[in-house]
Order: structure tokens, then sequence, then C-alpha cells
């Protein structure tokens, strides 16, 4: 891997993506796909939303939780599972749950949260 140094540094936001260019002499442009700039927590999605009874957690990569919360409006955890280490997709059981919105946390082994995302129950 080749490493420039850029000096008078130039960064543009094009189509959601980002651009960093050097302003002196040769345009040495990097062009960054805003795929790559996501958050870890935009690669999870979690669906059906609205949920009846369960919902799946799929990632484009190895799971990088090992907890999953689910947490009211009120922010109390209501249910907890444990995410099967490698997983790609992963179904989680929500039908004891009364309707309401909720908060689906990915918690890692660190006790971090690695991602949030919003679900209704119907």
């Amino acid at each position: 891997m080749k490493k420039v140094l850029l000096t008078n540094l130039l960064v543009a936001t094009i189509g959601g993506g980002v651009i960093l260019g050097s302003n002196l002499g040769k345009s040495n442009v990097l062009e960054i796909p805003a795929a790559e700039l996501a958050e870890p927590g935009d690669k999870i999605k979690v669906y059906p939303n609205p949920a009846d009874s369960y919902i799946l957690l799929k990632a484009d990569h190895e799971a990088e939780f090992v907890r999953v919360e689910i947490h009211n409006i009120f922010g109390r955890m209501v249910l907890s599972f444990t995410s099967e280490q490698g997983a790609i997709v992963q179904r989680f059981d929500i039908n004891d749950l009364p309707k309401g919105v909720y908060m689906v946390r990915g918690i890692d082994a660190q006790n971090r949260v690695v991602f949030t995302k919003t679900v209704s129950k119907r």
C-alpha cells in the first residue's frame, strides 16, 4: 500500500460519499463510497418492520455483537438474547411484547453498543 501525504486537503461530499484531494499540482484524488463510510450499525438490517411475532437481524458480515437487547420507549430493557457467533441472519422472538415502538441494540464483548435500530411491534 502506497502512502501519500496530502497537504492543503480538499474534502467534498458527493452523492453520499466523500472525495478527498489535493489542490497542489497534480490532482491526487481518493474517492470513498458512502457504503464504506457507514457505521457498523448501518450494515445491520432489522426486518420485518413492523413486526408481529419475530424479528430477523441480518448482517452483511459476521456478527460483531454477542448480545441483542430490546428496550421500550422509556429505555427499559424488556428482552435480551445471546447472539449466535458468526451468524449472518438471526431470528429473535418478540411475540410476548405488547404493541409499540422498541429499540434493538447489539452489544459487543466489551459491553459496548455497536448498533441501535428502531422496530415497531404490531
